[in-house]
């Protein structure tokens, strides 16, 4: 009986954790819009009785829609699918001179009327035979000289008119006279799927998705223009976005929609379901050789985030504004910078630290991003993804520091003569090391300092601890001995600030409570004794913000996480700066003591049981 209950729960666990990682890109909409592939399209132009003669004469239209050399609606179509979609010319009919109604579907109920009249044979188009012409088999489009820039998507009156064998029952995209690029192709997405992602008050996603409003009064003929999102061109099975869970930090290099190596990535939580989840895409205004992007008007250069929410049938699920019924958005946000504003805000530019994702709700989603400069180009950004979803390490510690490739040392719980005792990180487990430290420092490479209860330094050398020259309270190290301490001397401030110059201490002017270093560079932070934060920039101490320190630590490219002064059970409060807006942002989790390796990746002890965790 045992035996088989326990055969159960194992056979259960295995289950349920294939259930949390087995998402795949249909879970999160990939091929769920019904028009995907090159469609037949019908343009046809109705002059108005009483209205302005066309500006434009035919040609213009012909070239403007059906063209594959740019700026066109098929040349826009083409960038943003990869090539793998198309708008097939069936033909382009009129201009008809009809009278004008005042109801949008008879007018265009009556343009399919002008093109049966004529003889067009939309039986051709019947490719299931089932007597009926539908979107997915013809798409129409209606230009015409009653409006400029506007444009929509509607049905007919009537909605499935008799053409000789067939009856047509496409509905139509509509367009001014003079719409822009933008306009145009918003339409003709509508038909085959798309969703307005404008909002209900008009403002949200503007021009970093073609489903926000396009259409600016009195501007005509407008050809700038800025891509689909990311979750359309999965929906319509263009795009095929690296699943990632939130618990999973890794490097990433994002490349431009035009770059033949374009990608995107899905961020989601596994406990969380595929029903609400982040996409990161690169976007640039950026056009190579000077040919048309179809991008070239986006909010900015660098990663666009966005939040999805989706429903059972893997469609964005709808929030009604509680004060207007009937109006509401679409849950797919663009989240900007400079903290995650939905719909709103700028891209993550190069240089850019993101503060942690929310979700819809407004909870941590337990992740965020630093967009780097290094190895970023036009075509590709680079950016760090990191997990501050925090996990267990085994073990008891009051300090920890980390070097790279795993080299993390930490002062266990265990007091001796010369502090606590010393521990190092080898192949997922602890191995205790000679002597013991109040303070412990790590370079880049591993190269462990500390500093004993009697202020004495030492160097681990090989196999043994070599003292340096000096007394010091706390000690701090970078790369290639960029070492830097608080020593045993008080001044105001705290402590006075030393600098290792290869054999000695070098006395640096101010005060400091405690100090880290950015392993790249050398450059020294540090914290006084009234929780100031500062940075040392060529021979001055510049303070940062207003925020307050008990802690600091400084990752590989200058990132600094620090405690905040306010302890509860379980320490201080953990805060990363933003590089957008240089505020410091909250990070889930307390600490009484924190380090990052020089990748970013953050370790902690806490204050209750002196349990030690990372995030992978």
């Amino acid at each position: 009986m045992n035996k088989t209950i326990s055969g159960l729960f194992i056979m259960f666990s295995v289950l349920f954790s294939m259930e949390l990682h087995a998402a795949t890109l249909e879970d999160f909409g990939y091929g769920s819009m019904g028009i995907r592939k090159p469609t037949p399209l019908l343009a046809i132009m109705i002059d108005f009785n009483g209205k302005d003669a066309f500006v434009h004469d035919k040609a213009y239209y012909e070239n403007r829609v059906f063209s594959w050399a740019g700026p066109s609606i098929n040349g826009y179509f083409i960038y943003n699918s990869y090539g793998q979609f198309h708008w097939k010319q069936a033909g382009l009919l009129g201009p008809y001179k009809l009278d004008f109604k005042n109801s949008d579907v008879v007018n265009f109920g009556n343009a399919k009327q002008a093109a049966i009249d004529e003889g067009f044979d939309f039986s051709a188009y019947d490719k299931n035979n089932d007597g009926q012409v539908t979107t997915d088999e013809l798409a129409i489009l209606i230009i015409d000289n009653a409006t400029n820039e506007w444009g929509a998507k509607r049905g007919t009156d009537p909605a499935c008119p008799k053409a000789g064998t067939v009856t047509v029952c496409s509905e139509v995209a509509a367009a001014g006279q003079r719409a822009s690029l933008v306009t145009m192709a918003h339409e003709l997405s509508h038909l085959m799927g798309a969703v307005d992602l404008y909002g209900a008050l008009n403002d949200q996603n503007y021009n970093v998705s073609l489903m926000t409003a396009t259409v600016v009064i009195g501007q005509y003929d407008f050809n700038p223009s800025f891509h689909l999102d990311p979750w359309h061109k999965m929906a319509f099975g263009w795009l095929r976005p690296e699943i990632l869970t939130n618990s999973q930090s890794k490097s990433r290099d994002l490349y431009a929609p035009f770059d033949e190596k374009r990608n995107a990535i899905i961020i989601h939580d596994p406990a969380k379901g595929t029903k609400e989840f982040f996409i990161l895409e690169h976007r640039t205004r950026h056009q190579p050789n000077q040919w048309p992007t179809y991008d070239d008007n986006v909010v900015g250069d660098g990663i666009a985030v966005w939040n999805v929410q989706l429903d059972q049938n893997k469609f964005p699920v709808w929030h009604e504004n509680p004060s207007t019924p009937g109006v509401g958005d679409f849950a797919v946000w663009f989240m900007g910078g400079p903290d995650w504003q939905r719909g709103k805000g700028t891209i993550w530019s190069k240089s850019n630290a993101t503060p942690v994702l929310k979700w819809y709700d407004g909870s941590d989603a337990g992740m965020f991003m630093d967009v780097r400069n290094a190895n970023s180009t036009a075509e590709k950004i680079h950016t760090r993804l990191q997990s501050v979803v925090w996990q267990e390490v085994s073990g008891c510690a009051r300090q920890v520091a980390t070097g790279a490739f795993g080299n993390t040392w930490v002062l266990g719980c265990n007091s001796n003569g010369d502090g606590y005792e010393i521990f190092r990180r080898k192949q997922n487990a602890w191995e205790k090391m000679p002597s013991g430290a109040k303070a412990i420092a790590v370079e880049a490479d591993g190269t462990a300092w500390i500093v004993k209860n009697s202020g004495k330094i030492f160097k681990y050398e090989g196999t043994a601890w070599v003292e340096k020259p000096g007394c010091a309270e706390t000690i701090a190290a970078g790369s290639k001995e960029q070492v830097w301490a608080t020593a045993c001397a008080s001044t105001p401030g705290g402590k006075k600030i030393l600098k290792w110059n290869g054999s000695n201490w070098d006395v640096v002017t101010g005060g400091l409570k405690r100090i880290a270093v950015t392993p790249k560079t050398g450059v020294a932070w540090g914290v006084n004794d009234t929780g100031k934060i500062y940075r040392r920039d060529g021979n001055y101490w510049t303070q940062l913000g207003s925020g307050c320190a008990s802690d600091i630590a400084v990752s590989l490219h200058g990132q600094p996480w620090i405690l905040g002064c306010t302890v509860g059970i379980h320490g201080f409060e953990v805060f990363r700066m933003s590089g957008l807006d240089n505020k410091w942002h909250r990070i889930p989790g307390y600490a009484v003591d924190i380090a990052l390796d020089p990748f970013g990746k953050p370790w902690k002890t806490t204050k209750y049981g002196n349990k030690i965790y990372t995030a992978n």
